[in-house]
Parts: C-alpha cells; structure tokens; sequence
C-alpha cells in the first residue's frame, strides 16, 4: 500500500504510522534547534525489522540527521506494504463505460502532463474535455485517474469530472481520504442528471444534506430550487434554527432561484431573524415580490410622496420620506451605506420594494418624467430584483445612471438576440475597467459575431490599457471566445507589440481555442 506525500503517516493505520510521525517531529525540532544542542534521532529508532538500516559508523550527528530525513522522507512518501490481513480493499466493480478514444486520451494526457496553455485555460479545456466525454458516453482511461483526480481543485471541475471518471474512479475516491469530494460531487451531479431528464424533483436526505458545508448544501439547495421550490424551501428549514447567521444568509440566497409567491411566509418571517445580515436578505427577496403584504405596504408608503411639476405636469416629482417607525425599520428602512443620505436611501428602499402598478403610469412614461436619482435608483433594484424586462428596458434607454455607469445586470434581464445586440452597440465604447461585467451578461459560449467585436474591441485599446483588460478578461474570454475567433485574436498579437507577459496569454488563449476544436473533434473520429 502507498500513501500521498499529502497524506499523513497516522492514514497507514499501523504502528509505524503513529511511530514515524512521532519520530518525525522529533527529527524536525533536532534539525531546528540544532544537532550539536540536541541529537537527531537515528533510523534504527523505527524498528525496522523488515528493512535493517544502520547510520553509517563514526557519522557526526548532522550527517545523522540527513540520513534520517532522506529515509524518513520516503517512509513518508511510500508508507509500507501491508500484509494481507492488515487491510481488506473491496474489489473494483466492473465498467459500465467505454474508455475514451485513443485521440481524446492523447489530449487529455497532454492537458494533464504538459498542458500549452495557462491554469485558466487549462482548466477550461479540462471541463470541456469531460463534457465531451460525458456526451459521448465515455470514461477517462484508468491510467490517468488519479492524476486528474489530483487536479480537480475548483468545484466546477469536480463536478465534471465526477460524471466520467467510471466506476474504477468512485472505487479510488473510496480509498484515498484526499479524492473523498467525488461522491459529494457525484450526488450534486445526479441531482442535476435527474432535473434534467424528468424536470422532477431529486431527493435528497436531509440527515446527509445537514452535514455537508455550508457551500455545498447551498448549491444543492439552488439545484433542487430549479426542480421543487417547495421541497428546498422545506429542507432549508430543517436546519434553520440552529445554522449560524452567515449560514442562514449563504442558504437564503438559493431563494433567489425560482422566487415566488410561496415564499413569501418564510422571507417574513426572516424579517424578524436576530441577524441584521438576514433581515437585509429577506428584504431584498422581498422586492423581487410585488404581490406581497410587504409590496402592500412600501406602496403605501410611496403613494403620497409622488406627485407632478412643472409646465402641463409634464414631471414626476417624488418627495423624500419622513423617518421610519418601527414597522418601516422592519420592512429594511433602516441606517443607509456610508456616503448615502438616509433619506434617499429610505427612498430608494421604499421605490424598490413598492410593485410598479404604485405608479400608475406605463414603465416609459414614468421613467420619462422622473428626475429624481434615488427612485430611478430604486426602480433599478426593483427591475432587476423582478427580472422585469419592460421596466428594464425602460431604464437603459434613459440612459446610464451617473453613479453606476454600467448596468449589466438590467441587460441580463433582456431576451438574448436583444441583449446581444445591445452589448454589441455598446462595446465600442465602454471603458477598459467596464468590459469584464458588460461581457458578463453573455453566457458562454458568444456568438461568432460578439467574439469578433471583442477582438476588434481589444485591438482598440491603449497599449497601457491591455494589461489591466487582460487581467480581468482573460477567464471570460477563454470560455466565451468563439473557436473562429483564433485567427483575428493572432492578427492583433501579430502587430500589437505585447509584453512578454500579455504575449504570453493572448498565445496561450489562442491555443485553448485551438485545442478546444480538437477535443471535441476527437470525440467524434
């Protein structure tokens, strides 16, 4: 049996484990301290009747020392081979997949021992390799299990790789504590298989779901969301009482998946929760209900503030609100952000949780006619909390608001030919520092047309602007970029002149494209 250098001596489960670790540490505070103020401990104090090392005769004690730390070092790598009776290993169940083909496992070899692009793109070109794999109804060949069990560090990548490492992959996970994620993540990955084949809702214990992490339980809690509202609103309660207040946030956050109506008992009951951080969350998911008890009430309040100016009453003037009583400081009107007037953040907070019939005017009209900042500020959240694209709409087309140049998240609300479009009519312009969050609203992977407008996007820029882009860009661009675009990408590195550094990854960006076209043609020979 051998053990990872990661692993610690105590996983052998034998006397010599616990020996060797105690005899280890000796070794490091010897080493440490000093071998002429305290002796290193010899290898012939491990009892090794099987392996009769001696320090060589008349040794000075730092050479004592080396000798000790070569020997111990292996121990520590290569553990011992067991007898037969020390360790029963269950045998490994037979495949029921194909192994890849010879080309796909070539590539995979080259991704995992010499892969040509950088971490970010390699990581990419991992999750594609395992989506093709896992399309095709093929496994990864057992030769290189465990290598990629070792790379599998994001939870993203783990879950791709736990639907196609086989049956010989969940038996090594069983045996080394170091791979124990992939049944956790196999259990997220069947939950997600089972949504998608029967739109029904997966089980789930809710014994094993509490003793998860929290980031865990969170995401199956947003998985089961998109089955069974009504089941993970259930399992969230079963820990409710006694999950820290940050855990209660983190698990709240999944009601953001599939909001609606039936969640309304337990977003007010969160209004009333010990922990500040709680209440603002229940609050948020609140305004994304215009139909509640707590809409009722922020309309309300809204109603007499609003009124009409100017000449034919053609403006919409909203005044700011008096000091909240106890029951508007429960519905979130309470101390604003620093820097934020408090009653324009009550404003703000009253115009995002009131529904938009409060109004009584069309979405264009009304933003057409208002000039007031903090409203248009709480229509904003109210739009986006609501996914409302009418309203949406309506607010870019006003125009970006001076204290958020950028509104990615009103043009994710957008059907995807317009948003696209807008994105498009919008990336010639928009600042270096704004690209990231605007490409943010597309989904990979984009369309040829929005990867040449990125391209010709980033020809344009400032030679002292590339850097800086390239560092928040690279991650979407290495997923989002079309395969086509890897022509246009190496014109620009041709003649932009790049440091060694940015050279170095628009190379590596190109060659994930590259690559990527590869993989998945060797699925299909």
């Amino acid at each position: 049996m051998t053990v990872s250098e990661h692993d610690t001596p105590t996983d052998l489960g034998t006397d010599l484990g616990a020996d060797l670790d105690q005899w280890w540490r000796r070794l490091g505070s010897a080493v440490l301290v000093g071998t002429a103020r305290r002796p290193a401990p010899s290898v012939t104090d491990l009892r090794l009747d099987d392996l009769p090392l001696r320090p060589p005769p008349q040794a000075r004690p730092e050479e004592v020392a080396l000798g000790s730390a070569a020997v111990g070092g292996a121990l520590r790598r290569a553990g011992r081979v067991l007898a037969a009776d020390d360790l029963e290993v269950p045998t490994a169940p037979p495949e029921q997949l194909a192994e890849a083909p010879a080309r796909a496992c070539q590539l995979l070899t080259l991704l995992l021992e010499a892969p040509p692009t950088d971490a970010a793109g390699t990581e990419d070109l991992l999750r594609h390799w395992c989506a093709a794999a896992r399309e095709a109804g093929v496994r990864v060949p057992h030769r290189l299990l465990p290598a990629l069990l070792d790379r599998a560090s994001s939870t993203e990548l783990r879950a791709a790789v736990s639907a196609v490492v086989g049956e010989r992959g969940r038996w090594l996970a069983d045996q080394a504590s170091a791979w124990r994620w992939l049944e956790q993540s196999s259990a997220l990955q069947s939950s997600l298989d089972l949504v998608e084949q029967t739109l029904g809702a997966p089980a789930v214990d809710p014994h094993r779901w509490a003793q998860q992490s929290t980031t865990a339980r969170a995401a199956q809690l947003r998985r089961l969301r998109t089955a069974d509202p009504a089941a993970a609103r259930d399992l969230l309660g079963t820990t409710w009482a006694r999950d820290s207040a940050k855990d209660r946030r983190t698990l709240l956050e999944a009601l953001w998946v599939g909001l609606g109506p039936d969640d309304e008992e337990l977003l007010e009951a969160a209004l009333d929760d010990r922990a500040a951080s709680v209440r603002e969350l229940a609050a948020e998911l609140l305004d994304g209900l215009p139909g509640s008890r707590r809409a009722s009430r922020m309309a309300q309040r809204l109603r007499p503030l609003l009124g009409e100016t100017g000449l034919l009453r053609r403006q919409l003037e909203v005044r700011l609100p008096d000091d909240p009583d106890a029951a508007g400081r429960r519905d979130g009107l309470t101390a604003p952000p620093r820097g934020v007037s408090a009653r324009g953040w009550w404003l703000q907070r009253i115009v995002a949780g009131a529904p938009f019939g409060a109004w009584d005017a069309p979405a264009v009209r009304t933003v057409l006619r208002l000039r007031d900042e903090d409203a248009i500020a709480g229509l904003r959240r109210a739009a986006i909390a609501r996914k409302d694209a009418e309203w949406a709409r309506a607010l870019l087309d006003r125009g970006p608001d001076p204290r958020q140049p950028t509104t990615p998240e009103l043009l994710g609300i957008l059907p995807a030919p317009e948003r696209e479009g807008r994105v498009l009519a919008a990336l010639p312009t928009t600042a270096p520092t704004a690209l990231q969050p605007l490409l943010g609203v597309l989904p990979p992977a984009w369309s040829p047309r929005v990867s040449a407008a990125v391209v010709d996007r980033l020809a344009a820029l400032k030679p002292e602007q590339v850097g800086p882009a390239l560092e928040a860009l690279v991650p979407r661009l290495v997923r989002g970029l079309h395969l086509d675009s890897a022509p246009a990408l190496e014109r620009w590195r041709a003649r932009a002149q790049l440091l060694p550094h940015h050279d170095s990854r628009i190379r590596s960006l190109i060659q994930s494209r590259t690559l990527r076209a590869t993989i998945s043609e060797a699925f299909h020979p």
